[in-house]
C-alpha cells in the first residue's frame, strides 16, 4: 500500500500526534512496530486514529513505545501532503 510514513521514535504515553493535511482526505493512524510491519505486509493490524476530512489531526500515543504515524489515501485517489509533529506527553 502507498503511504507516507515518519518513525516517531520513542514517544510517551499520553503525548499526542498532530497530522496537518493539506489536500485530499486521508488515513491518519499511529502504530507500534509489530503493527507497522503487520500494515505494509497488508495483513490485519491495530492502531488508533482516525479517516480525516479537516486538518489538523490529534491522535493521543496509548502506551511508551516506539512509535510511526502513516498517512495513505485508503486506495482512493486524490493527493494529500502532511506532515507529523509529536506534541508533549502527560502533565
Amino acid at each position: 500500500m502507498r503511504h507516507v510514513h515518519y518513525d516517531l521514535g520513542m514517544v510517551p504515553a499520553g503525548a499526542s500526534v498532530r497530522f496537518d493535511l493539506a489536500g485530499s482526505a486521508a488515513n491518519t493512524i499511529v502504530v507500534d512496530d509489530l503493527n507497522y510491519r503487520r500494515y505494509k505486509a497488508g495483513e490485519r493490524f491495530e492502531y488508533v486514529g482516525a479517516h480525516a476530512t479537516r486538518s489538523p489531526v490529534l491522535v493521543r500515543v496509548p502506551r511508551t513505545g516506539r512509535w510511526h504515524a502513516v498517512v495513505d489515501l485508503g486506495g482512493g485517489g486524490g493527493r494529500v501532503n502532511a506532515s507529523v509533529t509529536v506534541l508533549g506527553g502527560p502533565s
